[in-house]
């Protein structure tokens, strides 16, 4: 390992190039893959969300409606 022509070297260099560049593209595609999923998975939570917010809304406005409105709602 000691005595390596120019051309080993090179081989070497070449390699060691190729081989960092594919991990460097792998990472990239792995943490693209890791945001996609989530976003994914915030914008499901944000939708619970919405919607949870809006069933609370509603609660409170059936709450807020007068006996008599409450009692002609219901067939």
């Amino acid at each position: 390992m000691a005595q390596m022509s120019i051309g080993e070297v090179a081989i070497l260099l070449g390699a060691s190039y190729v081989a960092v560049l594919t991990l460097v593209r792998l990472m990239r595609r792995r943490r693209d893959a890791i945001v996609a999923e989530l976003q994914t998975e915030v914008a499901a939570q944000l939708e619970r969300k919405h919607i949870e917010k809006q069933r609370e809304q509603n609660r409170k406005k059936r709450g807020k409606q007068p006996p008599s409105a409450a009692q002609e709602a219901k067939p």
